[in-house]
Protein backbone atom coordinates (compact mmCIF):
# COMPACT_ATOMS: atom_id res chain seq x y z
CA UNK A 1 0.00 0.00 0.00
CA UNK A 2 1.60 3.41 -0.80
CA UNK A 3 2.19 5.78 1.60
CA UNK A 4 0.98 9.03 1.65
CA UNK A 5 2.81 11.95 3.10
CA UNK A 6 0.15 15.18 4.31
CA UNK A 7 1.97 18.55 2.72
CA UNK A 8 1.34 21.59 4.99
CA UNK A 9 0.59 24.55 2.69
CA UNK A 10 3.22 26.82 2.17
CA UNK A 11 2.86 30.11 3.65
CA UNK A 12 4.75 33.35 2.04
CA UNK A 13 7.42 34.47 4.50
CA UNK A 14 5.95 38.23 5.02
CA UNK A 15 8.92 40.80 4.02
CA UNK A 16 10.87 42.96 6.66
CA UNK A 17 10.35 45.95 5.60
CA UNK A 18 6.95 47.61 3.05
CA UNK A 19 6.86 47.99 -0.11
CA UNK A 20 6.88 51.78 0.20
CA UNK A 21 10.67 51.73 2.46
CA UNK A 22 12.19 48.38 -0.01
CA UNK A 23 11.01 51.26 -2.73
CA UNK A 24 13.07 53.95 -0.76
CA UNK A 25 15.93 51.91 0.09
CA UNK A 26 16.42 50.64 -3.73
CA UNK A 27 16.12 54.67 -5.12
CA UNK A 28 18.49 55.52 -2.27
CA UNK A 29 20.34 52.81 -3.72
CA UNK A 30 20.67 53.98 -7.01
CA UNK A 31 21.35 57.85 -6.62
CA UNK A 32 24.34 56.47 -3.86
CA UNK A 33 25.43 54.36 -6.95
CA UNK A 34 25.04 56.92 -9.74
CA UNK A 35 26.96 59.56 -7.49
CA UNK A 36 30.04 56.79 -6.96
CA UNK A 37 30.39 56.05 -10.53
CA UNK A 38 30.00 59.92 -11.84
CA UNK A 39 33.33 60.87 -9.53
CA UNK A 40 36.34 60.65 -11.69
CA UNK A 41 39.38 60.12 -10.46
CA UNK A 42 38.36 57.79 -8.15
CA UNK A 43 39.88 54.23 -7.41
CA UNK A 44 38.96 51.03 -5.47
CA UNK A 45 35.16 52.24 -5.28
CA UNK A 46 36.25 55.49 -3.77
CA UNK A 47 37.20 54.36 -0.51
CA UNK A 48 39.90 56.59 1.56
CA UNK A 49 43.04 55.46 3.13
CA UNK A 50 43.88 56.23 6.41
CA UNK A 51 46.85 58.14 6.64
CA UNK A 52 47.51 58.43 10.53
CA UNK A 53 47.62 61.88 10.46
CA UNK A 54 46.00 64.00 12.91
CA UNK A 55 43.74 66.90 11.23
CA UNK A 56 44.86 70.05 11.00
CA UNK A 57 41.56 71.50 10.54
CA UNK A 58 39.79 73.68 13.42
CA UNK A 59 38.67 72.16 16.04
CA UNK A 60 35.36 73.16 17.25
CA UNK A 61 34.40 71.61 21.17
CA UNK A 62 31.39 69.65 20.93
CA UNK A 63 28.13 71.54 22.67
CA UNK A 64 27.70 70.88 26.11
CA UNK A 65 24.29 69.68 26.88
CA UNK A 66 21.87 72.12 28.01
CA UNK A 67 19.58 72.37 30.73
CA UNK A 68 16.11 72.36 29.07
CA UNK A 69 12.99 72.68 31.21
CA UNK A 70 10.43 69.27 30.55
CA UNK A 71 8.08 69.51 27.78
CA UNK A 72 5.13 68.90 30.25
CA UNK A 73 6.38 71.98 32.64
CA UNK A 74 5.41 74.49 29.35
CA UNK A 75 2.50 73.55 28.72
CA UNK A 76 0.13 77.08 29.88
CA UNK A 77 -1.66 75.46 32.57
CA UNK A 78 -2.05 76.30 36.40
CA UNK A 79 -1.14 72.89 37.44
CA UNK A 80 2.00 73.04 35.32
CA UNK A 81 2.91 76.59 35.68
CA UNK A 82 6.44 77.13 38.04
CA UNK A 83 6.27 80.72 39.20
CA UNK A 84 8.20 80.59 42.25
CA UNK A 85 11.08 79.90 40.10
CA UNK A 86 10.43 82.75 38.39
CA UNK A 87 10.92 85.14 41.58
CA UNK A 88 14.28 82.92 42.78
CA UNK A 89 17.05 85.75 43.05
CA UNK A 90 19.77 84.85 40.59
CA UNK A 91 23.41 84.09 42.34
CA UNK A 92 25.08 86.91 42.05
CA UNK A 93 27.83 88.75 44.07
CA UNK A 94 25.92 91.45 45.30
CA UNK A 95 23.07 89.08 46.64
CA UNK A 96 25.61 87.06 48.40
CA UNK A 97 25.54 88.72 52.21
CA UNK A 98 24.82 86.96 56.01
CA UNK A 99 21.01 87.53 54.99
CA UNK A 100 21.24 85.14 51.96
CA UNK A 101 22.28 82.21 54.06
CA UNK A 102 19.18 79.71 54.44
CA UNK A 103 18.04 80.85 50.71
CA UNK A 104 17.43 79.30 47.01
CA UNK A 105 19.41 80.92 44.38
CA UNK A 106 19.02 80.27 40.96
CA UNK A 107 22.24 79.89 38.63
CA UNK A 108 22.69 82.32 35.75
CA UNK A 109 21.81 80.92 32.53
CA UNK A 110 23.09 83.23 30.06
CA UNK A 111 25.68 81.30 27.39
CA UNK A 112 28.49 82.49 29.20
CA UNK A 113 28.06 81.51 32.50
CA UNK A 114 30.51 78.56 33.73
CA UNK A 115 27.63 75.54 33.61
CA UNK A 116 26.59 76.52 30.18
CA UNK A 117 30.30 76.58 28.78
CA UNK A 118 32.16 74.00 31.34
CA UNK A 119 29.37 71.54 32.02
CA UNK A 120 28.20 70.12 34.81
CA UNK A 121 29.18 66.88 36.93
CA UNK A 122 27.04 64.06 35.76
CA UNK A 123 24.74 63.93 39.46
CA UNK A 124 23.98 67.43 39.22
CA UNK A 125 23.09 67.23 35.77
CA UNK A 126 20.49 64.33 36.27
CA UNK A 127 19.54 66.44 39.68
CA UNK A 128 18.54 69.91 37.71
CA UNK A 129 16.73 67.88 34.87
CA UNK A 130 13.65 67.19 36.80
CA UNK A 131 13.70 71.09 38.14
CA UNK A 132 12.77 74.13 35.59
CA UNK A 133 15.73 76.09 36.18
CA UNK A 134 19.01 75.06 38.22
CA UNK A 135 19.19 76.63 41.46
CA UNK A 136 21.01 76.04 44.89
CA UNK A 137 21.01 76.83 48.53
CA UNK A 138 23.37 79.75 49.85
CA UNK A 139 24.92 77.70 52.74
CA UNK A 140 27.20 78.99 55.26
CA UNK A 141 30.38 77.33 53.56
CA UNK A 142 29.81 78.74 50.45
CA UNK A 143 30.14 82.41 52.12
CA UNK A 144 33.19 81.21 53.73
CA UNK A 145 34.67 80.17 50.60
CA UNK A 146 34.13 82.93 48.66
CA UNK A 147 35.19 85.18 51.38
CA UNK A 148 38.75 83.57 50.97
CA UNK A 149 38.36 84.00 46.79
CA UNK A 150 37.72 87.80 47.73
CA UNK A 151 40.82 88.03 49.99
CA UNK A 152 43.08 86.35 46.65
CA UNK A 153 41.68 88.36 44.35
CA UNK A 154 42.10 91.54 46.77
CA UNK A 155 45.91 91.13 46.96
CA UNK A 156 48.30 90.92 43.91
CA UNK A 157 50.92 88.07 44.39
CA UNK A 158 48.69 85.18 46.70
CA UNK A 159 47.23 82.00 46.26
CA UNK A 160 45.51 79.30 47.37
CA UNK A 161 45.32 75.47 46.70
CA UNK A 162 42.12 74.32 48.18
CA UNK A 163 40.38 70.62 48.54
CA UNK A 164 36.56 70.23 49.14
CA UNK A 165 36.19 67.04 51.23
CA UNK A 166 33.30 65.33 53.41
CA UNK A 167 31.07 61.89 53.06
CA UNK A 168 29.14 61.47 50.09
CA UNK A 169 26.20 63.78 48.86
CA UNK A 170 27.06 66.94 51.25
CA UNK A 171 27.37 69.16 48.72
CA UNK A 172 30.93 69.67 47.45
CA UNK A 173 30.25 69.22 43.91
CA UNK A 174 27.50 72.27 44.35
CA UNK A 175 30.00 74.67 46.09
CA UNK A 176 32.43 74.09 43.53
CA UNK A 177 30.10 75.67 40.87
CA UNK A 178 29.34 78.19 43.21
CA UNK A 179 32.57 78.97 43.35
CA UNK A 180 32.96 79.01 39.48
CA UNK A 181 29.94 81.01 39.17
CA UNK A 182 31.10 83.21 41.63
CA UNK A 183 34.36 84.32 40.05
CA UNK A 184 33.11 84.13 36.56
CA UNK A 185 31.09 86.99 37.54
CA UNK A 186 33.65 89.03 39.99
CA UNK A 187 35.97 88.89 36.70
CA UNK A 188 37.95 86.01 36.88
CA UNK A 189 39.53 84.10 34.57
CA UNK A 190 37.85 80.85 35.39
CA UNK A 191 38.56 77.31 34.27
CA UNK A 192 36.19 74.73 35.40
CA UNK A 193 36.40 70.74 35.09
CA UNK A 194 33.25 69.61 35.99
CA UNK A 195 34.21 66.00 35.02
CA UNK A 196 37.90 65.20 35.49
CA UNK A 197 36.97 61.45 35.33
CA UNK A 198 36.72 61.99 32.29
CA UNK A 199 41.05 62.11 31.47
CA UNK A 200 41.67 59.14 33.09
CA UNK A 201 38.76 56.71 32.25
CA UNK A 202 40.39 55.93 28.49
CA UNK A 203 37.43 57.56 26.95
CA UNK A 204 39.36 60.09 24.47
CA UNK A 205 42.73 59.35 22.22
CA UNK A 206 45.64 59.82 23.16
CA UNK A 207 49.25 59.86 21.75
CA UNK A 208 52.77 59.70 23.10
CA UNK A 209 55.12 63.03 22.41
CA UNK A 210 58.37 61.96 22.53
CA UNK A 211 59.31 65.87 22.93
CA UNK A 212 57.49 66.19 26.51
CA UNK A 213 57.68 62.33 27.15
CA UNK A 214 53.80 62.25 28.07
CA UNK A 215 50.37 61.28 26.15
CA UNK A 216 48.80 64.06 25.01
CA UNK A 217 45.53 63.98 25.01
CA UNK A 218 44.86 66.39 21.83
CA UNK A 219 41.09 66.89 21.50
CA UNK A 220 40.92 67.47 25.06
CA UNK A 221 43.16 70.21 25.31
CA UNK A 222 41.84 71.63 22.43
CA UNK A 223 38.28 71.76 23.97
CA UNK A 224 40.16 73.56 27.22
CA UNK A 225 41.23 76.32 25.19
CA UNK A 226 38.23 76.71 23.17
CA UNK A 227 36.28 77.03 26.60
CA UNK A 228 38.59 78.97 28.31
CA UNK A 229 38.21 81.47 25.57
CA UNK A 230 34.58 81.76 25.23
CA UNK A 231 34.74 82.06 29.01
CA UNK A 232 36.71 84.71 29.66
CA UNK A 233 34.52 87.50 27.77
CA UNK A 234 37.29 88.79 25.96
CA UNK A 235 39.73 89.33 28.62
CA UNK A 236 42.39 86.84 26.71
CA UNK A 237 42.57 90.32 24.29
CA UNK A 238 43.72 92.16 27.05
CA UNK A 239 46.58 90.51 28.77
CA UNK A 240 49.52 90.10 26.50
CA UNK A 241 52.35 87.63 27.11
CA UNK A 242 55.20 89.32 29.18
CA UNK A 243 57.76 87.76 27.06
CA UNK A 244 58.78 85.81 23.86
CA UNK A 245 57.41 82.61 23.73
CA UNK A 246 58.47 79.84 20.99
CA UNK A 247 55.52 79.24 18.12
CA UNK A 248 53.87 75.96 18.85
CA UNK A 249 54.31 73.92 15.53
CA UNK A 250 56.55 76.88 14.17
CA UNK A 251 59.55 76.75 12.38
CA UNK A 252 63.01 76.72 14.32
CA UNK A 253 63.22 80.25 15.74
CA UNK A 254 59.59 81.22 15.48
CA UNK A 255 58.08 82.91 18.36
CA UNK A 256 55.25 84.81 19.47
CA UNK A 257 56.87 88.29 20.40
CA UNK A 258 56.51 90.06 23.91
CA UNK A 259 53.01 91.69 23.93
CA UNK A 260 51.21 89.53 21.46
CA UNK A 261 47.66 89.35 22.83
CA UNK A 262 46.83 85.73 24.56
CA UNK A 263 43.92 85.75 22.24
CA UNK A 264 46.02 84.91 19.26
CA UNK A 265 48.18 82.05 21.40
CA UNK A 266 44.94 80.35 22.02
CA UNK A 267 43.98 80.47 18.67
CA UNK A 268 47.08 78.21 17.40
CA UNK A 269 46.14 75.27 19.56
CA UNK A 270 42.20 75.50 17.85
CA UNK A 271 43.59 75.79 14.72
CA UNK A 272 45.53 72.54 15.16
CA UNK A 273 44.55 69.92 17.65
CA UNK A 274 47.87 68.61 17.86
CA UNK A 275 49.37 71.78 18.88
CA UNK A 276 46.67 72.10 21.52
CA UNK A 277 48.56 70.21 24.54
CA UNK A 278 51.65 73.03 24.04
CA UNK A 279 49.59 75.55 23.35
CA UNK A 280 47.17 75.06 26.81
CA UNK A 281 50.71 74.83 28.63
CA UNK A 282 51.96 78.12 27.07
CA UNK A 283 48.52 80.04 27.97
CA UNK A 284 48.82 78.62 31.95
CA UNK A 285 51.72 79.66 32.21
CA UNK A 286 51.41 83.09 30.94
CA UNK A 287 47.70 83.20 33.45
CA UNK A 288 50.11 82.25 36.45
CA UNK A 289 52.55 84.92 35.56
CA UNK A 290 49.99 88.05 34.50
CA UNK A 291 48.14 89.86 37.88
CA UNK A 292 46.04 91.88 35.87
CA UNK A 293 42.74 88.76 36.52
CA UNK A 294 42.90 86.67 39.29
CA UNK A 295 43.05 82.92 37.97
CA UNK A 296 40.79 80.03 38.97
CA UNK A 297 41.18 76.66 38.00
CA UNK A 298 38.36 74.44 39.71
CA UNK A 299 38.46 70.28 39.37
CA UNK A 300 36.22 68.33 39.68
CA UNK A 301 36.13 64.30 41.08
CA UNK A 302 39.94 65.69 41.27
CA UNK A 303 40.89 62.72 43.58
CA UNK A 304 40.87 60.59 39.95
CA UNK A 305 43.93 62.71 39.14
CA UNK A 306 45.45 60.64 42.18
CA UNK A 307 44.95 57.02 40.71
CA UNK A 308 46.17 55.03 37.90
CA UNK A 309 44.45 55.22 34.63
CA UNK A 310 42.64 53.08 32.54
CA UNK A 311 44.85 54.44 29.22
CA UNK A 312 47.10 51.65 28.45
CA UNK A 313 51.09 52.69 27.14
CA UNK A 314 52.54 49.96 24.13
CA UNK A 315 53.34 47.21 26.09
CA UNK A 316 49.72 47.42 27.48
CA UNK A 317 50.48 48.28 31.09
CA UNK A 318 47.79 50.76 32.74
CA UNK A 319 49.70 54.60 32.94
CA UNK A 320 49.61 56.72 36.02
CA UNK A 321 47.44 59.94 35.71
CA UNK A 322 50.77 62.28 35.81
CA UNK A 323 52.18 60.62 32.61
CA UNK A 324 48.99 61.93 30.72
CA UNK A 325 49.22 65.66 29.74
CA UNK A 326 46.05 66.75 31.39
CA UNK A 327 46.19 65.34 34.51
CA UNK A 328 49.68 65.89 34.90
CA UNK A 329 49.57 69.69 34.04
CA UNK A 330 46.59 70.23 36.78
CA UNK A 331 48.94 68.04 39.15
CA UNK A 332 51.85 70.51 38.59
CA UNK A 333 49.86 73.20 39.22
CA UNK A 334 48.07 71.58 42.65
CA UNK A 335 51.48 70.93 44.55
CA UNK A 336 52.62 74.43 43.77
CA UNK A 337 55.30 73.18 41.05
CA UNK A 338 53.64 75.39 38.45
CA UNK A 339 52.35 78.62 40.28
CA UNK A 340 49.58 81.39 39.65
CA UNK A 341 50.82 84.56 40.86
CA UNK A 342 47.22 85.43 41.88
CA UNK A 343 44.87 82.79 41.77
CA UNK A 344 43.49 79.86 43.42
CA UNK A 345 43.44 75.74 42.78
CA UNK A 346 40.00 74.48 43.93
CA UNK A 347 39.33 70.81 43.62
CA UNK A 348 36.39 68.87 44.98
CA UNK A 349 36.65 64.92 45.72
CA UNK A 350 34.13 62.44 44.75
CA UNK A 351 33.06 59.38 46.60
CA UNK A 352 30.69 57.88 44.33
CA UNK A 353 32.88 56.98 41.88
CA UNK A 354 34.47 53.39 43.02
CA UNK A 355 36.37 53.46 40.64
CA UNK A 356 38.68 56.16 41.17
CA UNK A 357 38.86 56.20 45.21
CA UNK A 358 40.47 58.70 47.58
CA UNK A 359 43.81 57.18 47.65
CA UNK A 360 46.29 57.09 50.34
CA UNK A 361 49.16 59.59 49.51
CA UNK A 362 45.80 62.07 48.86
CA UNK A 363 44.16 61.32 52.07
CA UNK A 364 47.54 61.38 54.25
CA UNK A 365 48.03 65.05 52.62
CA UNK A 366 45.14 66.65 53.15
CA UNK A 367 44.85 65.99 57.03
CA UNK A 368 41.89 63.54 56.55
CA UNK A 369 41.12 61.12 59.58
CA UNK A 370 40.20 57.48 59.72
CA UNK A 371 36.88 55.91 60.68
CA UNK A 372 36.76 52.75 63.37
CA UNK A 373 39.17 49.96 61.97
CA UNK A 374 40.01 51.70 58.63
CA UNK A 375 43.47 53.29 59.08
CA UNK A 376 45.74 51.59 56.89
CA UNK A 377 48.92 49.50 58.27
CA UNK A 378 52.29 51.32 58.49
CA UNK A 379 53.82 49.10 56.01
CA UNK A 380 51.39 49.97 52.95
CA UNK A 381 53.33 50.90 50.02
CA UNK A 382 52.96 54.67 48.87
CA UNK A 383 54.00 56.60 45.97
CA UNK A 384 56.58 59.24 46.15
CA UNK A 385 55.24 60.54 42.87
CA UNK A 386 51.52 60.86 44.34
CA UNK A 387 52.70 62.32 47.49
CA UNK A 388 55.12 64.99 45.64
CA UNK A 389 51.59 65.91 43.67
CA UNK A 390 49.74 65.81 46.53
CA UNK A 391 51.73 68.39 49.14
CA UNK A 392 51.01 71.30 49.92
CA UNK A 393 47.18 70.64 49.50
CA UNK A 394 44.76 72.15 52.14
CA UNK A 395 41.69 70.57 53.14
CA UNK A 396 38.27 73.00 53.49
CA UNK A 397 35.66 69.99 54.97
CA UNK A 398 32.14 71.18 53.89
CA UNK A 399 29.37 70.23 56.32
CA UNK A 400 27.74 66.86 56.03
CA UNK A 401 24.32 67.80 56.82
CA UNK A 402 22.08 70.56 55.83
CA UNK A 403 20.56 73.04 59.19
CA UNK A 404 16.72 72.65 59.16
CA UNK A 405 16.43 76.03 57.73
CA UNK A 406 18.87 75.04 53.96
CA UNK A 407 16.86 71.60 54.34
CA UNK A 408 13.42 73.69 54.61
CA UNK A 409 14.67 76.03 51.20
CA UNK A 410 15.13 73.16 49.17
CA UNK A 411 11.86 71.19 50.37
CA UNK A 412 9.87 74.53 50.20
CA UNK A 413 11.58 75.78 46.63
CA UNK A 414 10.66 72.40 44.82
CA UNK A 415 6.83 72.31 46.45
CA UNK A 416 6.31 76.18 45.01
CA UNK A 417 7.90 74.92 41.95
CA UNK A 418 4.91 72.44 41.54
CA UNK A 419 7.11 69.04 41.73
CA UNK A 420 6.17 67.64 45.05
CA UNK A 421 3.17 64.87 44.81
CA UNK A 422 2.48 65.65 48.22
CA UNK A 423 1.16 68.54 50.03
CA UNK A 424 4.32 70.12 52.59
CA UNK A 425 3.83 70.23 55.96
CA UNK A 426 5.82 69.94 58.78
CA UNK A 427 5.53 66.10 59.67
CA UNK A 428 6.14 65.49 56.21
CA UNK A 429 9.50 67.56 56.10
CA UNK A 430 10.46 66.39 59.52
CA UNK A 431 9.86 62.65 58.11
CA UNK A 432 12.48 63.44 55.30
CA UNK A 433 14.55 65.51 56.89
CA UNK A 434 14.84 62.74 59.55
CA UNK A 435 15.19 59.39 57.02
CA UNK A 436 17.99 60.97 54.71
CA UNK A 437 19.60 62.52 58.03
CA UNK A 438 20.44 66.07 56.77
CA UNK A 439 22.06 64.91 53.99
CA UNK A 440 21.73 67.40 51.14
CA UNK A 441 21.92 64.45 48.25
CA UNK A 442 19.44 62.19 50.24
CA UNK A 443 17.09 64.50 50.93
CA UNK A 444 17.02 65.43 47.35
CA UNK A 445 16.40 61.97 46.40
CA UNK A 446 14.10 60.57 49.32
CA UNK A 447 12.47 63.77 49.69
CA UNK A 448 11.76 65.24 46.67
CA UNK A 449 12.46 62.52 43.55
CA UNK A 450 10.93 59.64 45.25
CA UNK A 451 7.95 61.41 45.34
CA UNK A 452 7.66 61.85 41.71
CA UNK A 453 7.50 57.99 40.91
CA UNK A 454 3.93 56.44 40.43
Amino acid sequence: MASWTRLRPVVPLRPLLSPQVQCRELRVSAVALGSASGKKGSSGGGAKKATGKISKKQYVPPPVKRIEPHSVLQIDHELTRARAYDNLPIFAPAELTEAAVGRSMAFPSDKVSPNQIFGLPKNLEQEFLHAPKPFSIVRRSTLDLLGQLDDLSASDGSSQRLVLTGPAGCGKSVLLLQAANYCALNEWIVYYAPRAVEWVDASTEYSFDYRSRVFHQYNLAASALSRISQASRGKLREIQLSKDVPLPGGKAGAVLKKGTPLEALVTVGTKDPALAPQTLVLLFEALGEQTQYPVLIAVDDIQALYNTSHYRDPQFKLLNSYHLSMPRLILEYASGQRKLSRGAVVGAVSLSDHRFPLRLELHEALGLGWAGGQEPDAYEKRSKSLQMYAQGLRSMPVPPQFTPSEAAALVETWFKGRILHSGLNDSFFHAKYAESNGNPRELLNRGIIDTMTI
